[in-house]
């Protein structure tokens, strides 16, 4: 009631609709990254997506409880990466990595191993080149093992062929202004080697 002893009409109303408001706004959030995490290989978190990440972090039992009933995900979720990851094949989606029937995704694996390796995953650019010449390598050294297809594809092929995977799966992406290939946290999350048993030319590559 106002001084003058008249009621205030609509207060309670108008709390109401703000209230309504936030709600709607949370909603819209959970939405969004709800659809980020399903539609996209990998979130990430940049200057656009750090509101998200904080909610991740602070409903991240909830996300990943509700992934992993309606789903059969989990969720990964990293200082500035956040995934849905199965750890079974998913009858929810047509398109996974890595699926063994796609000899990319092998050479991937093996990539991601190498690198983590010989040059560590502090280093994160590199020319087309460099990563050219780290293909031709990874060649030599373990594509015994890899499809025909990719065994005797040309190098520079070769190169742009994987380079295209990891971009579509969020593992790398090219710099705008350099050209530089900036490799991602997501192509460090898995690895892939030989089983300690594998002879060249006999049995194929293994997992882990």
């Amino acid at each position: 009631r106002a001084k003058d002893g008249r009621s205030v009409v609509g207060s309670g109303r108008e709390a109401r609709g703000v209230q309504f408001l936030v709600e709607g706004l949370r909603r819209q959030k959970r939405h969004r990254i709800y659809r980020s995490l399903l539609l996209q290989p990998v979130y990430y978190r940049t200057p656009e997506t750090v509101e998200d990440f904080v909610y991740l972090r602070n409903m991240c039992a909830r996300v990943n409880g509700e992934f992993n009933d309606f789903f059969s995900l989990t969720l990964e979720l990293y200082q500035d990466t956040a995934m849905a990851v199965s750890y079974e094949r998913s009858s929810w989606f047509q398109d996974v990595f890595p699926y063994r029937m796609r000899g990319a995704h092998d050479v991937i694996l093996h990539f991601a191993s190498a690198w983590r390796e010989q040059a560590g995953v502090a280093k994160r650019l590199l020319s087309r080149h460099e990563f050219q010449q780290f293909m031709e390598t990874l060649l030599a050294q373990v594509g015994s093992g890899w499809t025909k297809e990719f065994r005797e594809m040309g190098s520079k092929r070769l190169a742009q062929t994987i380079l295209q995977e990891m971009i579509s799966w969020g593992m790398a992406a090219v710099e705008p202004d350099t050209g530089l290939i900036r490799l991602l946290s997501a192509l460090f999350r898995l690895g892939g080697r030989y089983p300690v048993d594998y002879v060249a030319g006999g049995r194929q590559s293994g997992r882990k």
